[in-house]
């Protein structure tokens, strides 16, 4: 949740190549990681369903850092899926954690992007109305 909150003032503030850019950038390396492990370059997946010591704080820590991509637009969930696999988690396990990660950092990042104004009214209302 702190991530999106400190990534939104952030996203706010850049232009949209610079999020694209960002985007991409983002995408590709989680392309180049999923390669990597299904040419066996990299360990991943396993049978643990939680972390401990130093793997926790770091997972906590990409976790971070995946809030304030999500405000970039870039998605949570397979990056955080990829996150777990090569953590040595099941990728099951992944599923709860990706949830609900999302379920508590969107709220917030949609109140600070209302908050900056860096929304677009419409398309916002176009979609809670189908929705």
């Amino acid at each position: 949740m702190l991530g999106a909150w400190l990534g939104v003032g952030v996203v706010a503030r850049l232009p949209r190549r610079a999020i694209q850019v960002g985007m991409g950038v983002a995408l590709l390396i989680s392309a180049l990681l999923f390669l990597s492990r299904n040419l066996g370059w990299m360990p991943g997946g396993g049978d643990a369903l939680g972390l401990h010591d130093g793997r926790l704080l770091f997972a906590i820590g990409v976790n971070f850092v995946l809030g304030a991509l999500m405000m970039l637009g870039v998605g949570l969930y397979a990056p955080c899926l990829i996150l777990v696999s090569l953590l040595g988690m099941n990728p099951l396990a992944a599923f709860p954690i990706m949830m609900g990660a999302c379920a508590f950092l969107m709220p917030i990042g949609g109140a600070r992007f209302m908050q900056v104004n860096r929304y677009s009214l419409r398309a916002a209302l176009g979609l809670t109305s189908v929705g």
